[in-house]
């Protein structure tokens, strides 16, 4: 949760406050406000998912079983929000 928390912070930092002046006089490139907003939903989807990878992979470690098949455990993990 800690990591969501911080990805939301610095996001808001990076791209709200900081380059405010640039994205105002580059806006002829960027998408509307509107269409942006409507596409908002992918960031929080992929920001969630990115905030669980880590605790899936602490809560599936088990100490002294191999390492291979809890490392193919993860990457099917990773992989099944990914898939069609």
């Amino acid at each position: 949760m800690a990591g969501f928390r911080s990805d939301r912070v610095l996001e808001f930092i990076v791209h709200g406050v900081l380059p405010v002046g640039l994205y105002k006089q580059t806006a002829a490139v960027w998408r509307a406000e509107a269409e942006m907003q409507q596409m908002m939903w992918i960031f929080w989807w992929g920001t969630c998912v990115c905030a669980v990878l880590p605790l899936i992979y602490v809560k599936g470690y088990e100490k002294g079983k191999p390492g291979l098949g809890q490392g193919f455990r993860y990457g099917l993990c990773m992989w099944m929000p990914c898939c069609p």
